[in-house]
Order: C-alpha cells, then structure tokens, then sequence
C-alpha cells in the first residue's frame, strides 16, 4: 500500500500525467484551487467508454475528451502542476443501469451500454433483480487528492490533510433531437433506383449490375438535398447544426466544495497508483526484420515499443539513408552540377532513377525527427524488408494489428496514430511548422546566395512534415466523416479506437535477373491497417450497426483517394481540373469501371452457385483471385470490377471484402493496401533525395531555389488541404457538440465534408456499387 502522507511521487510528472505548459496554464488559469480544477475537468471534458491510459494528460486537454483513465491523468497533472498530491485509484464499482446509459452516449437498452463498454475493454458484468438488468458492474478508475478538507472540503486549500476521493469521468448528458428530416424530406428510393437503372443492365442471376446511371443519380441527389435545405430554412432561419443534428451536452454541476463522495457504489478498491503499472497502458510498436523471416519468432532489426499517451500527437517516421559516406558521395554524383552562370538548377535536371544495385542503405525511425532506432546492418536500395505495427491492449492483454507489410528500401514512410481521434490543435500545430517551413524557402528563394532562412531546414522538417500530412488528414477526415453519417442516422453511438496507418513515398525496384537494377520514384500510397472503431445502435439492433459500417467503410475508402489528392493538388489549375493528381482507392477504382460500362460484380453467399464461374471471368491479378476466393470460403461478401483500370499511370482494380455479420470491411486495391495510390514521380523523387540527404545538408543547398520552390509549392498545397480538413474538424467537433453557434449551410457543407466529401460521396458511391442488390442500405441512409 502506498504511505498515508504524500510524497515526492504524488506531485511528480510521469509518461501519463504529463505536466506541459498547456496543463500548467490551466492550472493557473483555474486558481491552482482543488474545487474549480475538478470542476472544470468534469464539465468540460466528455466521456469515451475505453480502458486503460490512451492519450496521456495533454492531448485529453487538447480534444477535450477521454476515458476514466485518460481524464484521471488529466485530473492529476492539473493537481500536481498546482502542487496538490494526487494518486489514481483502482476498483470495481456498481452504477444504475440508466445512468450508465446516459454516460455512454444516451442508448435507449442497457445491451447497447454494455456493447459499448466491452468494445472499449471495460470488464462489466450486469446486476439483475426480477429478471431485468438494473445495474452494471465494472472496473473503473478515480482519483483521490490530499487537500485542506476540514472545514473548507478543499474550498480554501491553505493546510492539507486529507485524501479525498473524486471522479471527473462521471457524468450525465442532456441530449437534444434534431430535426426529422428523413421523416419529413424522405427519399424515395424506390424512384432513386429506377433513375439510375434507366439503360443499366441489373443481372441478380449474374450477379453483377453494369452501366448505372450515374449522371441520373447525381441529379436526383442534388434535387433531394435541395429539398433538405429548404425543408431546414421553413422549419428556423439561420437554424445551426445543433438545430438540424440534435445536441449532446454535459451536465454541469459547479460545486463550491468538494463533495468527499463518489457517486456510485464502491465494490472494492484493488489499488492506489502514484504511476500507471505497464499493463494498464495501451502502447504502439513498429519495427523492420528480415525479408525472409517472421514477425511472430524472429527478433526485430530495429523497433520502436512505447506507451501511446507518450506517442500522443507526434509524427513517427521510417526511412533509410545512405550506408556509407561512399554511397552518399554515389547519390551525389547522380544530381545534377553547378551551373557556369550561376543560374539555379531545375527539378528537371534530376535523375528519373537510381542504381539500387550499386547503394547500401540503413533503415531508421524517428519520433518527433529525433532518431530513436537505426539498423546495424545495410540493405540494397530497392529489396524489400518487412514491418510490423502493432498496439498492445490493456483489456485483453494482447498485441493486435493488421497484416505484416512489405518495405521497399528507399520508401518514406509516415506513421500516424489516431488515438481516440484527431483534435483541431494536432492539425493546427502541423500547420503551423509548415506555414514556418513554406516561409523559409520562399525567403530562401528571392536570395539563393543566403542559407540563413533555411538553417535547421533537415529532411524531417521537409519531406517528414509533407509526408505527415497525409496520414494525419486522412484520419482527421474520416473521424469526420463517421461523425455526421452518426449524427445524420440518429441511431448510432460510435467512437474511434486506437487505429494506425502509413502515408508513403514509394520506391519501385525494376529487377534484371533477379538483381534490383534501377529504382524509381512513382508516387505516394496511403495504407491504413487498422481502423477499428467502438460502435453500438441505441437499440442494440445489428442491422442499423451494420449499415453505418457500410457507409462508414465507403467514406473511409473515399478519403484514402481524395485526402492525397488535396494535399497534391495544383492550386493554380481548377479544382476538379483533368489535369490534377488523381488518386485509387477501392471505391474510386469501382466507380471509374462503373463509368467505364464494367460489370460490377457482388459475390456473397446467396449466389455461390456463380462464383467459380465469376473468378475464371475476372481479369485481375492471380494474388487477388486467391485473395478473393478465400474471402468467399471464409462467408465474406466480395464487390469487385470485372477488369483492370488505368488511371494517372497505376493499372490495376480495386476491390471490397465485407463481413455481413460484423461490419468489418477491408477496401482494397491491386497490391494489398488498404489504401490508395497516387502517381507523382517528381516530387517523390525530391522527397526521398531529401531523405537521402539524412539531414545533414539542406536539398535547397545542393540543388537552389528551384528545389524550393517545388517542395514550396507541395507545403501550399498542403496547408490548403489542412485548412479544409481542420475547418470541418472544427465545425464537426460532434465529442463536444460545440455547434450551437455554427449555422448549418453551405460553408458548413463544404467545411464540413471536407477533402473526401465524405457523406454524399460514400452515398453515392454505395448506390453505384450496392445498387440493386442492398436496397435497404438506401432506406437506412
């Protein structure tokens, strides 16, 4: 047990309570007082049903919402910053089962609740009387703080004496309905199919649908959301996104003391923590082994293995540099010479390759662009080594994550961790060390004779930063995205579980008898492993579950293709120009063969009387095929175009392997991504030579202002991405439903779909690939 007077370890900073600036100023903010730090974090910072230590004191005070852990941690930190001791304490407890009902995210059957809990970890065990679920058992966590308790109970904090127990995690919601619009302005989808059917061919025998009308489709959709908008403004002028989605707000209490209670029934107390113990924190690990070995039984060349409330908001990078300095003197020699006038180089003068064959590379990994791993040993530029991210769960006690991945020498990867998602400051502050960044060059640019404006410009503040923006979009869109298609169905509870995803800059090796003789630079890919997500209607029906998973994995897959896209867009070309990138994900890739007069082909377990046939049909890749029929052996359903697109350079399809009984999906396309691919060969290239540089020697100093204006002109076009994707993020902030002051229109529209327009697009693409065959997922939209 711990000792009754407090010590050093009741006010000191551990990896969980994390006293930052932020957190200081807060408790400053707040009078350093024991009564109003409470106050403030239980009325202010909303509840997600997770267990163990996620995100750590500062991010729980930046997104203003965490689980009991994670607002313990924040509870403690503005406790000790303040000088109070404070502790966790650990136990189970019983709560009615209508207040636990609220508490989650206000479900109307108590099985919703406890879904909730145990997809969030939360061991819980329901308490009957008369056959009826009264209350729910389970484990939890608080805080006890040692303050001046007699006779002030912590209002005036002048003589310490008492530990008293307090929970800000608890609380209740009230919650407000929207308008009805799906029952006022409801969509006749018996109308909507026959537009789109006009000259299609709907073969359920076959199983396939071919040449939708999608020009119909989109014209009936823009009718139909007209109706809405003039359906909102009879029913409120200037009505606000509260007025049309409904609201969720905490209710407040202010105390003037603290109350020295809990309130629900103690079980027992296990423990008293001064510092979180290991098992009770979710921790992220990646590492790189041998291309021929196994994750499961072979030892990892390097790894990165910490607890995520300390990864919480910071950019992991994997990439490789140059062995020797005679491999980087061989890099050198390929970039082009001084020019006799003095004129700046060119991208242009780049080389389009490299002799992989003739370089030796070191892999590493950076946190925050501080290297924490390199690799002893070198490998060829261009062969494959393999990866492995996992997190490890608290709950279960197990390390879980997606399939090992494939790493091409040379490639730069940036890893985001989308913890219990992704705030507004997490992309205000990538914003603005680009905003620094972009400035520098532009400086760097009007005087390539004066390197001052880009000291400390290395390859992590360059290529680390643009890469990074990829996967942080991505994440923040679809957190979105998953937000409104709740918030609009009305019927589902979701919140985001810790996932994972890479944005890449690729490297392709072209082989000469088994040799990597040359490797190139294409593009960039988006491969997210593991998006999972804590999800539960309020009536604890499966249907409504599963048809919010559908739309949510079509809006997913979406923002894999239009994230990218954004980020690399031309800003002085039109916005939806032929000439901008075009990305593949696995719904852009069945919408593209759907406008191209493919087949699009569903297989499931009503027509497995075709399947054979349908494969032997399939002109795809011999790996998808197995893939496929695998997915068919195992019960899956499988979406799939009957031949190969090409767009913007990539060849291959896109595919959809859905688990009708779960929701889970996996939207792929040819090669194995979960993902999207983007081709853009000359500022990839600039990428991995920045890399390449290892941070030693600005790209802008071997190459002049020419470099910098490239990479300048990719930083704007992702500062625009970030704008967009942050504006709706903040508009769209559903955790705290701040939307009251925010009018619903086309600002909060545009802002609010964001980069993938997430919730019409998904729609449309459903309709397009689910057509005739899931009638019922457009009665549920």
């Amino acid at each position: 047990s711990l000792p009754v007077l407090p010590v050093a370890q009741d006010t000191a900073e551990t990896e969980d309570i994390q006293l930052t600036p932020a957190v200081k100023a807060k408790a400053q903010e707040l009078n350093n007082n024991p009564v109003q730090i409470y106050n403030w974090v239980r009325n202010n910072i909303s509840f997600i049903p997770s267990y163990g230590s996620i995100q750590g004191s500062e991010l729980t005070l930046q997104n203003k919402r965490g689980n009991a852990f994670d607002t313990a941690s924040l509870l403690i930190a503005l406790y000790r910053a303040a000088g109070i001791p404070a502790r966790y304490v650990y136990g189970t407890i019983d709560v009615p089962a209508d207040k636990v009902m609220n508490w989650v995210g206000g479900v109307t059957k108590v099985e919703a609740a406890q879904s909730l809990l145990g997809q969030g970890g939360i061991p819980n065990t329901g308490l009957t009387n008369v056959g009826k679920i009264v209350a729910l058992r389970m484990e939890h966590v608080w805080v006890e703080a040692f303050v001046d308790y007699f006779p002030s109970r912590g209002a005036i904090n002048k003589n310490p004496s008492t530990w008293v127990p307090m929970d800000a995690s608890f609380k209740q919601y009230t919650f407000t309905k929207g308008m009805d619009i799906k029952g006022n302005v409801p969509l006749n989808s018996q109308n909507l199919l026959s537009q789109i059917q006009q000259g299609a061919t709907v073969n359920e025998a076959g199983g396939y649908v071919q040449n939708l009308n999608q020009n119909n489709l989109q014209t009936q959709l823009n009718a139909y959301q007209s109706q809405v908008k003039t359906y909102i403004d009879s029913q409120k002028t200037n009505a606000t996104v509260g007025d049309v989605l409904g609201t969720q707000t905490i209710k407040t209490e202010n105390s003037s003391v603290l109350m020295g209670s809990l309130p629900y029934r103690i079980v027992t107390t296990a423990n008293n923590f001064q510092v979180l113990p290991d098992n009770l924190r979710w921790k992220f690990k990646t590492n790189l082994y041998a291309a021929d070995g196994i994750s499961t039984g072979d030892d990892a060349m390097i790894e990165l293995n910490q607890s995520t409330a300390k990864l919480a908001g910071k950019k992991i990078t994997l990439s490789f540099i140059p062995a020797t300095k005679a491999d980087q003197d061989l890099i050198n020699s390929y970039l082009p010479k001084a020019h006799a006038d003095g004129s700046p180089m060119q991208p242009s003068e780049l080389p389009k390759s490299l002799p992989g064959y003739l370089l030796h590379m070191k892999g590493e990994i950076r946190v925050d662009g501080q290297v924490v791993a390199t690799t002893t040993s070198s490998f060829t530029m261009g062969s494959t080594v393999k990866q492995q991210n996992q997190y490890f769960d608290p709950g279960t006690g197990t390390w879980r994550g997606g399939d090992d991945n494939d790493i091409t020498v040379g490639e730069y990867d940036a890893i985001g961790l989308d913890l219990q998602g992704i705030g507004a400051q997490q992309l205000n502050d990538l914003r603005d060390r680009m905003t620094s960044t972009k400035a520098k060059l532009e400086q760097f640019q009007l005087n390539p004779n004066d390197l001052a404006p880009i000291n400390g410009v290395t390859k992590e503040v360059l290529t680390g930063d643009l890469v990074y923006t990829g996967i942080l979009g991505y994440f923040a869109q679809v957190d979105v995205s998953d937000k409104l298609i709740a918030r609009t169905n009305g019927e589902i509870i979701n919140y985001r579980l810790p996932s994972y995803g890479r944005f890449i800059a690729t490297t392709q090796a072209h082989y000469f008898f088994g040799i990597v003789k040359s490797v190139n630079f294409p593009g960039v890919m988006m491969d997210v492993d593991n998006l999972r997500y804590q999800i539960e209607s309020r009536d604890s029906d499966l249907s409504k579950r599963i048809n919010f998973m559908r739309a949510a994995g079509a809006a997913g897959s979406s923002a894999e293709h239009a994230v990218p896209e954004l980020i690399f867009s031309n800003l002085n070309l039109a916005a939806t120009g032929a000439t901008q990138p075009q990305a593949v994900s696995a719904i852009k890739a069945l919408t593209v063969a759907a406008s191209e007069g493919q087949k699009i082909y569903t297989l499931n377990q009503s027509n497995q009387r075709i399947h054979s046939t349908v494969l032997q049909s399939l002109q795809v890749g011999t790996d998808v095929k197995m893939e496929i029929s695998d997915a068919l052996v195992a019960g899956k359903e499988v979406t799939i175009h009957e031949k190969d697109i090409t767009v913007n350079g990539w060849t291959g399809n896109g595919y959809i392997i859905f688990d009708s009984d779960t929701g889970a999906g996996a939207y792929k396309i040819a090669g194995g991504a979960n993902g999207a691919i983007l081709f853009l060969s000359g500022l990839v290239l600039l990428i991995f030579l920045i890399a390449a540089i290892a941070g030693a020697v600005p790209l802008t100093v071997l190459w002049g202002s020419a470099a910098a204006a490239n990479m300048s002109f990719g930083m704007a076009a992702s500062l625009s991405a970030l704008a967009s994707i942050s504006m709706g993020l903040g508009i769209a902030d559903i955790y705290g439903y701040d939307l009251l002051a925010t009018k619903f229109g086309p600002a909060f529209v545009s802002a609010s779909l964001g980069a993938a327009g997430a919730v019409l697009g998904s729609i449309c693409a459903l309709i397009v690939v689910f057509a005739f065959l899931f009638k019922d997922i457009l009665l549920a939209l």
